[in-house]
């Protein structure tokens, strides 16, 4: 695996580095809304949104679905402001357009885009017709403008679509795509990818062509933290009896059997109840390694209250039942997890009808409703919210946020937090899994405020709530961690990668594969036929620091030092070495100041640590 530093971003880095940190208790407004420019000036009836670095440049852009009039692509200019795209057909096209997101479907390294296009009428009997949806593939460089693809099935099949999601089911490589239909008029599809960009509908066990109600919102996660990527699929009911339909959930058992095949799960209150759930959002919020669930409900006479599921396992999830997240009762419409404080958990931004709601993640399991003194404009600003998404668009180490509305204005929020903690923002690229590295997880290992904690990112290409999606970047929030003990990456190729001692404050690209790493126990321990390569010391030094490692067994033993480039820097060894515990000088004298990495391979395996160079 190498990392990389996102160029671009190199002086935010440095900035940061320089803040002493504070009490995770916020002192001040923590966002405020941008009122100038194009995002947050053009009125349109806005329906879904996207973050996505479409061009590379190292800052995120953003796309918005409008229903009935054009898209809209905002290209992020790097200084904190938007230039609307106004030619071509990704910016010229309309329909009655919903949901977006962003994947690079062809594997070309560069991501592509899917608009979903809902048609049809509310409330049924459905009379109006369904509309295709637009498939957009991007040229790539050096002018990143997009073709619209009118040949393949995904763009020439119309349902009822209100999102869809891109996923690599069956573990090969390439992108799948699920399009699922929203009015429960007509049947979902699901799409496989040949691998040349190419897709063929097919008919798995959760589709069930003709068999009845259909799904509204299909939520893509490896819940059972397997390697393969299971489905939940939100049912919403808005428009049926009580009873008619409950939520549908199957268990992907590709990495059991060898072969791909669906279990659904009939028991529990997630696939139990029947209450409008309109929109699905996953996340970790309390850090013990697997995924928990928020469902949200459209409001209207069986809409109560949201609803909170806490993951314990084996496909088992209980729900919470008290604090404000889950007795809550506004409407809600979209919704997307994200650690805005960088305290270490992840906070939820729900959309409403109304106003909306920042939930502040106390760390013990609980929430707190973040006021208007506490958050700003973000909570206390009406609109007609139709969803929420996050991203670090300023590229400024904390996570900013849009909420988009329907016939007035999107709300654009600049985070403006500044409590001083740490962060550490990850982009992955897959090499032989797809290559947004969808289904991959990104682990962290840090004290925080005086606690050993383990923190996971998924990178879905799945929508957060059920229209919006969020920076496919992997951001973490360290608190007062000024460097994370172990940063782990399993790909879907089952391919699981570490680095040791990174300091925090980065914008890093991870790219499978470049230097294979030592697969460890999920605790972090070492297995016991591995090689160990110690934590250099001094680190970070100036002229030279002294590399320790510990073999096992006797064998052919390699220590290289690259740059952060890839490129070799220093042949340390490269020879036969006996058992045991072993160290070479590394002289650095010759380098300029930097952060390189040093790998150390034996025939069994490799290990890597990160060395900082200072002068």
């Amino acid at each position: 695996m190498r990392f990389v530093f996102l160029r671009p971003l190199a002086l935010t880095c440095t900035v940061l580095l320089f803040l002493s940190f504070l009490p995770t208790a916020l002192h001040a407004q923590a966002f405020t809304r941008v009122t100038t420019g194009p995002v947050a000036s053009e009125t349109a009836v806005s329906q879904g949104v996207a973050w996505g670095d479409y061009n590379a440049d190292g800052f995120i852009d953003l796309f918005v679905a409008n229903g009935n009039a054009r898209n809209a692509l905002y290209t992020n200019n790097g200084d904190g402001t938007f230039t609307k795209v106004t030619t071509g057909a990704i910016a010229t096209d309309s329909g009655d357009s919903r949901g977006s997101l962003w994947a690079d479907y062809d594997n070309d390294g560069d991501l592509d885009l899917y608009v979903s296009n809902r048609g049809g009428n509310v409330p049924p009997p459905v009379t109006a017709p369904a509309q295709a949806n637009f498939l957009y593939r991007n040229d790539g460089p050096p002018n990143y403008t997009f073709t619209k693809v009118t040949d393949e099935p995904p763009a020439t099949q119309a349902n009822f679509t209100w999102s869809s999601s891109w996923v690599d089911y069956d573990n090969d490589g390439d992108l799948d795509l699920h399009m699922p239909d929203n009015l429960h008029a007509a049947d979902d599809f699901f799409y496989e990818n040949d691998g040349s960009g190419h897709f063929t509908a097919v008919t798995p066990a959760f589709i069930e062509p003709g068999s009845g109600p259909s799904t509204g919102v299909a939520s893509w996660i490896d819940f059972d933290d397997d390697g393969d990527q299971d489905v939940l699929l939100a049912k919403s009911g808005r428009f049926l009896p009580p009873g008619a339909e409950d939520n549908r959930l199957f268990l992907n058992r590709l990495s059991d059997n060898g072969s791909l095949g669906f279990e659904e799960i009939t028991t529990g209150g997630i696939v139990t109840h029947f209450d409008n759930d309109f929109q699905v959002s996953w996340a970790d919020y309390d850090n013990d390694g697997d995924m928990d669930v928020f469902l949200g409900h459209a409001g209207g006479p069986r809409g109560v209250a949201n609803y909170l599921y806490r993951n314990d396992g084996g496909g088992v999830f209980t729900a919470l039942t008290t604090g404000p997240v889950v007795t809550d009762t506004d409407g809600t419409l979209g919704s997307g997890w994200g650690d805005f404080d960088n305290d270490g958990d992840e906070d939820l931004l729900v959309a409403n009808g109304g106003l909306d709601k920042l939930y502040r993640n106390n760390g013990d399991g609980t929430f707190t409703t973040l006021t208007q003194a506490e958050a700003g404009s973000i909570v206390s600003t009406p609109g007609n919210s139709w969803g929420a998404a996050w991203a670090d668009y300023n590229n400024d180490g904390f996570l900013d946020a849009i909420v988009i509305n329907s016939s007035t204005a999107n709300y654009l929020y600049q985070n403006t937090v500044a409590n001083g903690n740490h962060w550490i923002n990850i982009a992955a690229e897959g090499t032989t899994s797809n290559r947004s590295a969808i289904g991959a997880k990104v682990r962290v290992k840090a004290t925080i405020f005086g606690q050993p904690m383990w923190q996971v990112r998924h990178l879905s290409g799945s929508p957060t709530g059920d229209r919006s999606q969020n920076s496919p970047r992997a951001h973490f929030g360290l608190g007062d961690a000024t460097h994370i003990d172990t940063l782990r990456v399993e790909w879907p190729s089952g391919l699981v990668e570490e680095v040791y001692h990174v300091p925090a404050d980065q914008f890093l690209i991870a790219t499978e594969g470049m230097v294979p790493s030592l697969v460890s126990t999920e605790g972090g321990a070492l297995l016991p036929d591995q090689p160990l390569l110690a934590e250099s010391f001094p680190n970070p030094f100036r002229d030279s620091t002294t590399i320790q490692y510990t073999l096992p067994q006797p064998g052919t033993v390699r220590v290289h030092v690259y740059d952060l480039l890839g490129r070799l820097v220093a042949s340390l060894v490269d020879t036969v070495q006996p058992n045991g515990t072993h160290q070479v000088t590394f002289d650095a004298r010759h380098l300029p100041s930097g952060t390189y990495l040093c790998r150390l391979e034996t025939a069994h395996a490799a290990q890597s640590r990160l060395l900082t160079v200072t002068r």
